[in-house]
């Protein structure tokens, strides 16, 4: 039979494993060459030369010649249809693009149903 010891082990894990899945972090948006950085900016000072890394603007990084932003991905680029994701009270969505003419596509007709 297991002691105390061992259920306070398994339920420390636990929580340790659910605060580090809820601590995610975006993706970055902003790149500072010169420090060859690049980081998730919640605001840019007047100057680009402070990315506020917190909502509160409370934490930041400074980048001597300025924060440049990071391109997404981009159909005139690449010549290939983007997949935009796109949410609605009826469900989740994949779509070739933006506006009303778009192709849309309900993630749950992609799923097979068991059985």
């Amino acid at each position: 039979m297991a002691d105390y010891k061992t259920y306070t082990l398994v339920v420390m894990s636990a929580i340790l494993m659910a605060s580090l899945g809820l601590n995610t972090v975006p993706d970055a948006n902003y790149a500072c060459d010169s420090k060859q950085i690049k980081a998730y900016c919640y605001d840019l000072s007047s100057s680009t030369n402070r990315c506020y890394i917190a909502p509160a603007k409370a934490s930041y990084r400074d980048c001597g010649e300025g924060w440049k932003k990071i391109e997404v991905f981009s159909e005139e680029k690449t010549g290939k249809c983007p997949i935009i994701v796109a949410y609605t009270d009826e469900g989740k969505y994949y779509c070739t693009g933006i506006g009303e003419e778009q192709t849309c596509i309900k993630k749950d007709d992609l799923v097979m149903p068991f059985g």
